[in-house]
């Protein structure tokens, strides 16, 4: 049987999902120990997977206090299902939406209500959704592991940051955190030209802060494709 793992998401995630952009996520979960400092861990050999439970495990060895670490992979396998935890909010009694549905996602932008006009809920963290109220699910493709600078272009992109082409034929990626501190239109956004890595930083910098940017820790990678609930 395939393991159902539940993973969060902000907003502009879940939309980044919902586009189609998203295909990738980094994640720190189970390395916290790693993590409280990164550069004197390194990866002693590539995920195993352990004959009796099927769970990839990675070995990491501090050759400064002469002594290794198993880490368990806490998203499962490749095949494994991820479901999606995103704010919402339940659809009210008597009340009825054009789209129909028993919730309203706050991903989904403006709530229009049949018979017009617009609705704003009191929405609900992403924490408190449980799995009979999921509407994203995912299988597993990959899982690595690496350091955060490691990223490469083609995988910032896969992280479903926001592109726009411009004239000249070239793309422009959003810079997340300069959007995030300032209160401009969406017209408005600042960019990087040309460099999706930039803009990937950015975003993790505006969920992470500049600290865990700077100390470059070790993460899984997980790859991963829409399928249907099971």
């Amino acid at each position: 049987m395939k393991k159902q793992t539940p993973i969060l998401f902000s907003t502009v995630m879940v939309q980044a999902l919902l586009a189609g952009r998203k295909s990738m996520t980094r994640r720190m979960k189970g390395l916290e120990e790693i993590n409280k400092n990164p550069d004197a861990w390194y990866l002693n050999t590539k995920k195993w997977v352990n004959p009796t439970t099927g769970i990839p495990w990675a070995l990491f060895t501090n050759e400064s206090e002469d002594r290794t670490k198993s880490v368990k992979c806490p998203y499962g396998i490749e095949g494994d299902l991820l479901w999606v935890k995103e704010t919402f909010a339940p659809v009210p009694s008597g009340m009825t939406r054009i789209m129909g549905g028993e919730y309203f996602f706050k991903a989904d932008g403006t709530i229009y209500l049949e018979g017009g006009g617009e609705y704003t809920p009191k929405w609900k963290s992403s924490l408190f959704m449980k799995k009979e109220t999921v509407r994203l699910w995912y299988e597993i493709t990959d899982i690595k592991l690496e350091r955060l600078h490691w990223i490469i272009d083609d995988e910032a992109i896969e992280e479903g940051i926001e592109c726009k082409n411009v004239a000249t034929g070239g793309d422009d990626y959003q810079d997340y955190y300069r959007n995030y501190l300032g209160s401009q239109e969406e017209s408005e956004w600042p960019w990087f030209a040309g460099n999706p890595i930039e803009s990937f930083k950015s975003l993790w910098i505006k969920i992470n802060g500049q600290a865990s940017w700077d100390s470059n820790p070790w993460l899984w990678v997980v790859s991963f494709k829409p399928t249907v609930k099971p």
